[in-house]
């Protein structure tokens, strides 16, 4: 039988010699195998390459898998961007219960109660009656101040009351509104606030004195202007010896509730903040915002006059603000546990504090999932910035290098990077035009839109991804992935850099995923593994895990004119994610554009059916 010899073997040239050679040395197998690739005619480079595809066609699934990690962990999210769970009446008498502070709620909220009705006078009563069954000494501050919608003086009634410290220092006072608008009871605005600082108060006189006064001040006439807490700062003694401003207030009836607004230089107090709240919600970008804002409560008066201060709300069921329905039954007791937690938290963690030190320049901060306080000065922020300004660069000169990065193509996809997010634009400007045209043709539509209006917004903003997405898609076959890639964290970078030095509580949105994604991108250009590696899943995490709470927390600022903002930030965190859910990692390139597709359609729909 005729055998090749290892030096021929050694000398065949091609797949088909070289394979035919070794088959050969088969003994009895080889004519079979040749006769067989003989009759059905398949050259054996077409075995080689078939071979090829099967075996990259086990990546081809790894884009379903980046996709649900990536929806289940933005459903996640969202789901835990709530209060904690509200404590029962019988936990212990040290520990905040939302089921105690519920009882005041109710005696509050039985009716409106604005400033000069007899119901205000009964609310005023239970509050000084409730004060002094706890152990303390109310004090009634009599002033006058001006109504500011109809330019008249008004007769106001300030409830203060002084939980006495244990050396001179500077008091801690902490703040809430108990008159309420004429169209509704106010369980919600302020009635839980109030509640809160009832309860609060019997917690803390049971408790050994602290360093420091803790004062309860229940302002009256904040609707009409913020007459109360201006009277207070005028007039009152105690307001001398205030140290630091804790200020509660809701605009809406659930929701987490947030730390909103601080007094400039912050940096120390949103560092004492984080060690002592146990779910501490909060971001630096609600400070840029609400300092921006025409909009006014307390501590508005108290920063004007010079104090430091911290402002809590939340806001979410605003449909209820300010109307009949802002009830008992409507005040979620999880928002009002939360409340309370921070109140005795922070009472107590500034109460016995040694020096009250504002200053120290703004902090740049946000949350995870309610449980950690992230917090750094600027001068961190901007080191961090040049960090990811070296990764970048690290991995621009490695994708150079190996030809995978083309300075045409990428700045071609620099502009499809900024396309997408203008067709997905565009995309939520036509789905809210036909919600619009829907709610004034039918009256279900209306209604849904007020109180269903997160499935319009979550629909319009699904539709606009499906077009951005169709781009990406497209993009990633004709530029390749890294072209894009980097494109998208070019963008990300500019915004890194203009929000570093203008804006800066908002930096830490653009700064962290970019630093994770191109840190993920560097070790693949480098090991040169597959660009379908799911160590771009984890690079791409930190992107959704910052900015899907964040466009929750718009959504639920907003409503339904939050489409596209939420649409924008989402189409970034898209185009950074491209890769990982594109075309070469999917079954077929159609996969994206579809899944979206059919999500919007879902939405929409039960959005009309509510």
């Amino acid at each position: 039988m005729d055998r090749y010899a290892p030096a021929e073997l050694a000398n065949a040239h091609g797949p088909d010699e070289l394979i035919s050679c070794w088959l050969s040395t088969k003994g009895l197998l080889t004519r079979p195998f040749l006769s067989l690739i003989t009759m059905t005619s398949v050259p054996v480079q077409q075995i080689v390459s078939m071979a090829q595809q099967r075996r990259g066609s086990d990546y081809r699934w790894t884009g379903i898998v980046a996709l649900g990690v990536l929806l289940l962990l933005g459903l996640v999210l969202v789901l835990a961007d709530a209060p904690p769970a509200p404590l029962a009446a019988g936990v212990p008498a040290a520990q905040f219960s939302a089921e105690r502070a519920l009882k005041h709620v109710e005696a509050i909220a039985a009716a409106p109660h604005p400033v000069g009705s007899a119901r205000h006078i009964e609310v005023e009563n239970y509050i000084t009656t409730t004060l002094r069954q706890i152990g303390l000494t109310p004090q009634v501050q009599k002033a006058t101040g001006r109504d500011r919608w109809i330019d008249m003086p008004m007769p106001l009634e300030n409830i203060v009351a002084d939980l006495k410290g244990s050396t001179p220092r500077k008091s801690v006072l902490l703040v809430a509104h108990y008159d309420s608008v004429s169209a509704g009871p106010g369980a919600s605005d302020d009635g839980a606030a109030v509640a809160t600082l009832l309860e609060t108060a019997k917690i803390l006189k049971s408790q050994a004195p602290f360093k420091r006064d803790i004062v309860f001040l229940f302002t009256d006439g904040e609707e009409l202007g913020l007459m109360g807490a201006q009277a207070f700062v005028d007039q009152n003694p105690l307001a001398k010896n205030v140290g630091l401003v804790l200020n509660f207030e809701a605009r809406g009836t659930s929701g987490p509730v947030i730390l909103f607004e601080t007094s400039d230089q912050n940096a120390w107090l949103i560092d004492n903040v984080g060690k002592a709240a146990s779910h501490p919600v909060a971001n630096s970008l609600s400070y840029e915002i609400y300092k921006r804002l025409p909009n006014d409560t307390d501590l508005t008066v108290f920063k004007r006059a010079g104090y430091p201060g911290l402002n809590f709300a939340f806001i979410e069921g605003v449909i209820h603000y300010h109307t009949a329905t802002d009830t008992l039954q409507n005040l979620n007791r999880g928002s009002l546990q939360h409340q309370g937690d921070y109140a005795v938290e922070l009472a107590r963690w500034f109460g016995n504090v040694d020096q009250i030190e504002p200053g120290h320049g703004n902090a740049i901060y946000f949350d995870v999932l309610g449980k950690v306080l992230v917090h750094y000065s600027s001068r961190t922020g901007t080191l961090l910035l040049i960090a990811a300004a070296l990764l970048l660069g690290w991995v621009f000169f490695r994708g150079f290098q190996q030809r995978k990065l083309s300075a045409a193509r990428l700045v071609v996809s620099i502009g499809i990077a900024l396309a997408g997010i203008v067709a997905a634009l565009a995309a939520v400007l036509a789905i809210q035009r036909i919600t619009m045209a829907l709610a004034m043709r039918f009256q279900h539509v209306h209604t849904s839109t007020l109180y269903s209006g997160g499935y319009y917004v979550a629909a319009a903003v699904a539709f606009g991804l499906a077009v951005a997405s169709v781009i990406y898609v497209w993009a990633l076959k004709r530029f390749g992935p890294v072209n894009l890639a980097a494109a998208a964290m070019l963008v990300w970078f500019g915004l890194s850099v203009w929000t570093t030095l203008w804006l800066q509580g908002m930096s830490y949105v653009w700064v962290w995923p970019l630093l994770f994604s191109a840190l993920a991108w560097g070790f693949v250009l480098e090991t040169g593994r597959q660009e379908r590696s799911m160590l771009l899943l984890a690079g791409a995490i930190p992107a959704v895990l910052i900015v899907v709470p964040l466009a929750h927390k718009v959504f639920t600022a907003f409503g339904l004119g939050s489409g596209l903002i939420v649409s924008a930030l989402l189409t970034l965190v898209l185009s950074l994610c491209a890769v990982q859910v594109g075309p070469n990692s999917m079954p077929r390139p159609s996969v994206l554009p579809i899944t979206l597709s059919a999500a919007g359609v879902a939405l929409f729909a039960s959005a009309l059916l509510m």
